[in-house]
């Protein structure tokens, strides 16, 4: 994945053990004689952890600190946001897969409060995730995935509130997806059935 810098440091690194196994001619050797101060070395071996806190540690605790928050999904006595807000106080450059991974669990969450009758929460819960989606959407402008489950969400909640108002912001969500990916049926699927819960059958048809 080419715009992921974590997988795409291990595909140069294969690259690079490819190229070594494959080399023909005899590797050129350094003169004994040199050496490195170990001030070069430092600041080297500095730059390097640097590098890999950055790319590697702190994605790998964020990445267990939202799979923590995911586990938690199905305690209800669990507050998700709170630990989802810790969880994203940790630095880490895929924090959009994060919200997004994020917001298709805590799909599932609001259903089940719904049915546990926890409305408040569930309504609580459904606008902070799609606000944090928001983000993403902010920030990767041609990605529909975001906006899809926006639309997804409000739909539940314009069904736990019925409120029109929800629906006409999931279709919003909806069209604006089509237009990034027309060819996805699904998103055909998701504005149909936007389309009959606001009686336009013969428009959904």
């Amino acid at each position: 994945v080419f715009e992921n810098i974590t997988s795409y440091i291990y595909f140069m690194f294969f690259l690079a053990m490819v190229s070594t196994a494959a080399r023909t001619e005899p590797i050129r050797t350094v003169d004994a004689g040199k050496t490195l101060s170990l001030g070069t070395v430092g600041i080297v071996a500095g730059v390097c952890f640097i590098i890999i806190n950055l790319t590697n540690i702190q994605p790998a605790k964020a990445n267990m600190a939202i799979l923590e928050v995911m586990r938690n999904m199905s305690n209800a006595q669990a507050n998700v946001i709170t630990e989802y807000e810790d969880a994203t106080k940790i630095r880490t450059p895929h924090v959009d897969d994060i919200r997004y991974d994020y917001g298709r669990a805590a799909k599932s969450r609001i259903i089940q409060l719904n049915d546990a009758g926890l409305r408040e929460k569930a309504i609580t819960l459904g606008d902070f995730v799609l606000q944090e989606l928001e983000k993403n959407v902010m920030l990767l402008p041609k990605d529909p995935r975001s906006l899809i489950r926006q639309a997804e969400i409000s739909i539940v909640l314009a069904e736990m509130e019925r409120d029109i108002a929800r629906m006409t912001y999931a279709e919003g969500k909806a069209r604006r997806a089509l237009e990034i990916s027309p060819d996805r049926q699904q998103l055909e699927f998701l504005w149909a059935s936007i389309l009959v819960t606001t009686n336009r059958s013969e428009e959904a048809v």
